[in-house]
């Protein structure tokens, strides 16, 4: 009898211990699929973060390029450089007509001039 008591308390332990690592092991997997989500996520911002660098290198290189330069120079102050030429427009005197006189006659109604139209 009590070799029969023994051998039950020890399955019973050995079973606790079996259920104890299945738990254990499904944890471990779900933290290793969680931290595999975790380093996609991580690496598309690295690639991300890699494609803006080189976007803002490129930008940094035409940035302190001549041609940046001298079209910064032409667009905020007007200079140019040798082999340009400049066309001076002058101004017009006097005031413009923005909003030209119609010739439209303002006394008639709108259905006589419809029936004019049609006559």
């Amino acid at each position: 009898m009590f070799n029969k008591i023994k051998k039950i308390i020890f399955y019973l332990i050995g079973t606790g211990f079996l259920l104890s690592n299945l738990s254990n092991i499904y944890k471990q997997a779900g933290i290793l699929l969680s931290a595999k989500g975790k380093n996609k996520e991580i690496y598309e911002e690295i690639v991300e973060m890699e494609r803006e660098n080189r976007e803002m290198n490129r930008q940094i290189e035409y940035a302190t390029s001549s041609a940046f330069i001298n079209r910064q120079a032409r667009e905020s102050f007007g200079l140019g450089t040798e082999d340009d030429y400049w066309l001076e427009i002058p101004e017009e005197e006097g005031e413009i007509d923005l909003f030209p006189e119609t010739n439209m006659d303002q006394t008639r109604a709108k259905y006589e001039e419809w029936l004019d139209l049609f006559r």
